[in-house]
């Protein structure tokens, strides 16, 4: 069975809210949504493993659904990533390291200090 992670589109989370739902017992686990080998991804998944986050990488080019959806997001799969954390999505356009610190920081006040 395959493990299949549907991104949202834009529209269906613009008006959802996030639950939170973690605890301690339970760790909130990252979703990076991208393609395989694009530049992007890559420096995400790098800055992740450095700061220690447990995170998932989805490459969407093996679901076509997700790979339209991540379009509709990014306009290009390749020009950024969809990062997902218990249901809050952050859509990246290009990569930097400063704005993966913001969404860190923003994942660590959502999580709290299991997650530092």
């Amino acid at each position: 069975m395959t493990d299949r992670h549907d991104i949202p589109t834009r529209e269906q989370t613009e008006h959802e809210q996030t639950a939170e739902t973690s605890t301690a017992e339970s760790p909130a686990r990252v979703r990076i949504y991208g393609v395989a080998g694009c530049g992007p991804c890559e420096v995400a998944k790098l800055f992740l493993q450095q700061q220690r986050v447990d995170h998932t990488f989805v490459d969407v080019s093996e679901h076509p659904d997700q790979r339209r959806a991540l379009r509709d997001r990014l306009g290009e799969p390749t020009a950024g990533v969809v990062l997902e954390d218990d249901g809050h999505l952050e859509t990246m356009l290009g990569v930097s390291i400063p704005r993966l610190h913001q969404w860190l920081a923003g994942y660590r006040d959502r999580h709290g200090d299991a997650h530092r």
